[in-house]
């Protein structure tokens, strides 16, 4: 998310362009993220190659992330966090409802009280909070910045896995890891000023 962040913001926002250290750092993450993908290695003992579908949709969602954070920070830099908020939330209702009940179908006979209590908790606190804070980072600090949280994503989602779910973490895995987060550590850093 944060490579493609920055590829998106030097063409689209007047005051986030590349510099050495953000290419270096772009090509070593794409890399890393390139090495997994040809390996396909999943972590999942009963899923030995990966669906390049999965792939597919882990692109597209990144994609979104990204455009979105450099469209907030170029359009909407004075518009209300609640507002947009509000608009994000129902657009993804109205978009993902009706292909979720097409593609899927619904049943509802099965729904208990704590599941709405999940659901409820998700929507409200992890979802339309988060997405307020989101944009918030993004109007206040830039779209690169508020693209530092994959760091955390993926280390925690693979920590958890191997913890929780039995997961798997091959050589290649971790190669690819070491690759993508020396990349994201290249972008984010900043050579100090020699002091006067």
């Amino acid at each position: 998310n944060l490579a493609t962040t920055v590829v998106l913001a030097h063409f689209f926002l007047e005051h986030e362009h590349f510099s050495l250290n953000k290419i270096i750092g772009i090509l070593i993450a794409f890399g890393g993220a390139a090495l997994l993908l040809l390996r396909g290695e999943t972590g999942l003992a009963e899923i030995i190659q990966a669906d390049w579908r999965g792939y597919a949709w882990t692109g597209s969602i990144v994609l979104g992330l990204s455009g979105g954070a450099v469209y907030t920070r170029r359009f909407l830099r004075f518009a209300d966090s609640y507002d947009a908020s509000s608009v994000r939330m129902f657009a993804s209702v109205i978009f993902f409802f009706p292909a979720i009940w097409l593609l899927v179908g619904m049943d509802f006979s099965e729904v208990r009280l704590s599941g709405l209590g999940a659901l409820f908790y998700t929507t409200i606190f992890t979802t339309f909070l988060a997405f307020m804070l989101h944009f918030y980072i993004t109007k206040r600090f830039g779209a690169t910045s508020v693209s530092q949280f994959s760091y955390i994503t993926p280390v925690a989602a693979t920590v958890l896995g191997a913890i929780l779910l039995d997961e798997i973490i091959t050589p290649a895995m971790l190669v690819g890891m070491v690759m993508i987060f020396s990349g994201l550590a290249l972008l984010g850093w900043r050579a100090k000023k020699p002091s006067a």
